[in-house]
């Protein structure tokens, strides 16, 4: 009986390093998973400034224009 006890204990202690061992890789795959995902938010708002843009550039030139004949004109009246 002693000696399954002890061959009992050392499994257990056995299968905490190596749950520990997993741990500390999951953790450490997390955090470069979360690394990953916030560069990938980088990007996808980046991409969505510039699509914003392409598709108001027009409104927004018109709009300056506008703005520059504006002062133009009260600058020249």
């Amino acid at each position: 009986d002693d000696v399954r006890e002890r061959l009992a204990r050392l499994e257990a202690q056995e299968a905490g390093v190596l749950v520990e061992a997993v741990r500390r890789e999951l953790k450490s795959a997390l955090s470069r998973i979360d690394a990953l995902e916030a560069q990938r938010d980088r990007v996808a708002g980046a991409a969505a400034f510039w699509t914003w843009l392409g598709r108001h550039a027009p409104w927004l030139a018109a709009a300056l224009a506008a703005f520059g004949a504006g002062l133009a004109s009260r600058e020249a009246g």
